[in-house]
């Protein structure tokens, strides 16, 4: 029979019409280019009451949900169920919007999956909800993607990445460093799988009754089960996450927080058997594989003892990460104890003991038993259709015949294993076999339940010889003993060890043939080293760059051929002379045959008065080799410095520092101020000068004022005036402020003049001596002196000199003769006497007295 294809676009017009509601077009898919062409279909099985739906060669339904409902006594065996998921973008990776289970139980009892294999599916696999009682599934086996090429995953990843901008959440993820192949790895594995009881605290709830047996579950994330209410028995049954854990760790701690900062659903959930709101689950004698949370007890609210469940492991092996255990959940320390709520202790709802019998398999052999070819999933058992619609087999009435063939031999390489094969024996569903160290036994049994006809049996001791015998077994009992065959297990020989001893890992070389030395260690006396061979890879091994190809030679030293610069992974492994190979002994290097170069950076650019730091910034990482090792040199002064370093490989380099733009020297300024004082405006000129960065202002400030910049005063008002100025020049130096006093006095002094005689009467041509009184001031400069300046007459002097005697001009002379002589004519003769002030400052002020001797006293001309 064919698969069944059964998608909604992949229906006829007639399949429709003749199904009418029991087939319908599910909700539509979004993003898988397959599905997108096939669409996804609602198949409605109702009330099918004693059918076996079954496939003869394991053939597969696909695109489709199966809902069973209102059913008893339904059978489903030997299908596979396939190609039912694709990326979610429309919930953000939260899967919560197509609804696509490959199979849905509502409302049925006595329903029975057998050796069906369920795919990867968008929501759950087989879900079972409404009250569904009876419902065993068993030899199953149900898996996540195979990360293949052409996988149902990689198909999708595929089309998303030829079209990333077109998917905001799967650009985003390869934004942040994840690789399509690491986003495959995440995606493989199965979100959901078993949803027994779907709506909270139903009454319904309670009739929920499932038995799980001999299913294995690949890398599943969640619900193995997960129960509302009522009872789940799981026994032999094996968990196996372990391609899951190793996706998990893809997604750090980091991206998974800008993830959900970002609504986004993306990582690896771990959880296991979930019992919730009073629900009984049993583990029993199973094994789980890399799941971080293997028994859960509560999902909701840990503190509300009303969504707490009950559940128990029963003799089931777990591991995780290399640590494993053995035992019981309820044991203490164990790592199976449910979490995260406080135990409920457990009891079945509604009876105190399993209403079936059942034989259990030792969890050591499940895993083994389960992948055999005759195991768990579609396809795995060669029956006939008369078989697969039997509900029971016939009973074997008698045990098999004994097994013949039966044959050991040892492996080549000295190992340490034998090999054993035999015929295999009709009727017989399952072979053990025995072994001893003695002829004829007694015999130890060392596997079991073996459904194939071969056994390796591992780690035996050399110079011992192992005596084997293989029996037969089905329901019927087991066989006789069959021939015992025995086989000697030599000496081993003990492979060599390989240490390399040259360099350290990470090391930096400065050259391109570098030298790998090692050490030959051989615990077998007398072994020695008859060949070497070396590789190298610049990818970490992706590719082989190097390989000198196996060299016949005891040395223990080699150079290579010149390798280019960069990151090198090497590799050296050893062979004794029975063959052995050693393991290889690894080493990392890093060659950089480049000198290191640097530029400069400085604290200021710009003329400055402070020191100038000269940072180097070299093109690498780099140790400087003077300087005390520091990357920084201060200039307290103009020059120059030159930095030497050397990089991890030893390449050497320098880089020269120059500074010429310290000024650590202020501007000086001048000024032609007059000294003392000054009898008119004065225009004072500031010149500076600086030898370094040069002037940038000359400030000054007059009697206080606000400072203003320029190189020219000019005081116009008389006083005393103060005058402050400095220079700040282009490095900012400022100059230490100069003071200096302008005297400015415009006003000449004033003088008062007083003659002790103002007339001389009679004019008799006798002398007369006047004397004069004389007063002069001033408010700033001060006087400085008082002359007599000039006498004189406004007639000619008819005394030829003789009428002013002793009159010292140029002094102070306040006495002096003055002849009383008439003057010719009718008119007066006056004489005019001038004294002259001086200030300070140069200004001068005349004082001018009369003195008359008249023409006559009557008055008349």
């Amino acid at each position: 029979m064919n698969d069944l294809n059964l998608g909604w676009n992949e229906l006829s017009a007639e399949a429709k019409t003749t199904a009418g509601s029991l087939i319908v077009a599910h909700n539509a898919p979004k993003t898988h280019p397959v599905l997108l062409q096939t669409g996804v279909s609602k198949v409605y099985l109702d009330t099918l009451n004693g059918v076996t739906i079954f496939s003869a060669n394991g053939s597969k339904i696909k695109h489709a949900s199966l809902i069973l409902k209102h059913s008893t006594n339904t059978i489903l065996r030997n299908l596979e169920f396939d190609e039912l998921w694709e990326w979610d973008e429309a919930t953000k990776g939260d899967y919560d919007k197509n609804d696509w289970d490959f199979l849905t139980i509502e409302d049925d009892s006595k329903v029975w999956i057998d050796h069906c294999t369920f795919n990867k599916s968008y929501d759950g696999g087989v879900d079972i909800k409404k009250g569904s009682s009876g419902v065993t599934i068993s030899w199953s086996f149900f898996k996540g993607d195979d990360r293949s090429p052409n996988s149902w995953v990689s198909q999708q990843i595929s089309a998303l990445e030829n079209n990333r901008s077109a998917y905001a959440m799967y650009n985003y993820l390869r934004s942040q460093g994840l690789s399509a192949d690491d986003i495959i790895a995440v995606s493989s594995g199965q979100k959901k799988q078993h949803l027994v009881g779907a709506t909270e605290f139903a009454s319904e709830n309670a009739n929920l009754q499932v038995t799980l047996h001999h299913n294995y579950y690949k890398d599943m994330q969640d619900r193995l089960p997960r129960l509302r209410g009522g009872n789940a028995h799981a026994y032999n049954i094996v968990m196996d996450s372990s391609g899951n854990w190793g996706a998990k760790k893809l997604i750090s701690d980091s991206l998974a927080a800008a993830l959900s900062a970002k609504g986004y659903h993306f990582g690896v959930t771990s959880n296991g058997a979930i019992s919730t709101e009073g629900g009984a689950v049993l583990i029993e004698k199973s094994q789980i594989i890399d799941m971080y949370y293997p028994l859960r007890n509560n999902q909701a609210d840990p503190n509300n003892p009303a969504y707490t469940g009950k559940i128990f492991a029963l003799d089931t092996m777990y591991s995780l990460d290399g640590t494993s255990f053995r035992g019981n959940s309820n044991e203490s320390n164990s790592p199976l104890s449910p979490v995260p709520a406080p135990l409920i202790p457990f009891a079945w709802n509604g009876f105190t003991t399993l209403p079936y019998s059942y034989a259990n398999d030792d969890p050591s052999v499940l895993r083994s038993r389960l992948l055999a070819n005759n195991g768990a999933g579609a396809g795995k058992l060669n029956w006939s259709k008369e078989k697969w619609l039997l509900t029971e087999l016939p009973t074997e009435s008698a045990p098999p015949g004994a097994v013949t063939g039966l044959s050991a031999s040892t492996s080549t390489d000295n190992s340490g294993q034998v090999s054993l094969t035999w015929n295999t024996v009709d009727r017989a569903d399952y072979y053990n076999v025995y072994r001893s160290i003695s002829h004829a036994g007694p015999y130890e049994a060392i596997a079991d339940h073996l459904t194939a006809n071969t056994l390796i049996d591992l780690a035996l001791i050399g110079g011992t010889t192992y005596y084997y015998v293989v029996t037969a077994s089905n329901v019927g009992g087991e066989s006789a003993k069959s021939v015992e065959a025995s086989v000697s297990i030599p000496l081993p020989n003990t492979a060599p060890t390989t240490v390399i001893t040259s360099y350290s890992n990470g090391r930096y070389l400065n050259v391109n043939t570098p030298i790998l030395t090692w050490t030959f260690n051989d615990p077998d006396a007398g072994d020695i080293q008859t060949a070497f061979q070396i590789q190298a890879s610049s990818d970490n091994w992706t590719t082989i760059s190097t390989d000198n190809g196996v060299i016949a030679d005891a040395a223990e030293l080699y150079t290579m051929g010149a390798l280019t610069d960069g990151e090198w992974a090497l590799r050296v492994r050893t062979k004794d002379r029975n063959g052995a190979w050693s393991e290889w002994a690894y080493r990392s290097i890093i060659i950089d045959t480049v000198a290191p170069t640097a530029t400069v950076s400085y604290s200021a650019l710009n003329p400055t008065y402070q020191d100038v730091v000269a940072t180097i910034l070299p093109s690498e990482s780099v140790t400087v080799t003077n300087n005390n090792g520091l990357t920084q040199f201060t200039f307290s002064q103009n020059g120059s410095f030159t930095f030497t370093f050397e990089d991890a490989a030893g390449n050497t380099g320098s880089e020269m520092a120059a500074v010429n733009n310290i000024d650590k020297t202020a501007p000086i300024t001048i000024d032609d101020a007059p000294k003392g004082w000054v009898n008119k405006d004065i225009t004072v000129s500031l010149l500076a000068d600086d030898m370094g960065s040069g002037v940038a202002a000359t400030y000054y400030a007059v009697d206080g004022s606000t400072p203003q910049t320029g190189n020219r005063v000019t005081i116009t008002s008389e006083g005393i005036h103060t005058l402050v100025y400095w220079s700040v020049d282009h490095a900012g130096n400022v100059e230490e402020m100069k003071s200096l006093s302008i005297h400015l006095d415009k006003t000449g002094p004033s003088i008062q003049l007083m003659l002790d005689k103002t007339t001389l009467w009679p004019a008799n041509n006798k002398t007369v001596t006047v004397t004069a009184t004389v007063y002069s001031s001033d408010n700033l400069s001060q006087v400085d002196s008082i002359v007599l300046t000039s006498i004189t007459l406004n007639v000619p002097d008819d005394g030829v000199g003789q009428m002013i005697r002793d009159a010292q001009y140029g002094t102070l002379d306040t006495s002096f003769i003055l002849l009383a002589k008439k003057a010719s004519g009718e008119t007066d003769l006056v004489y005019r006497v001038t004294y002259t002030a001086v200030d300070k400052a140069g200004n001068k002020t005349d004082a001018i007295a009369s003195v008359t001797v008249p023409h006559d006293q009557s008055g008349k001309k």
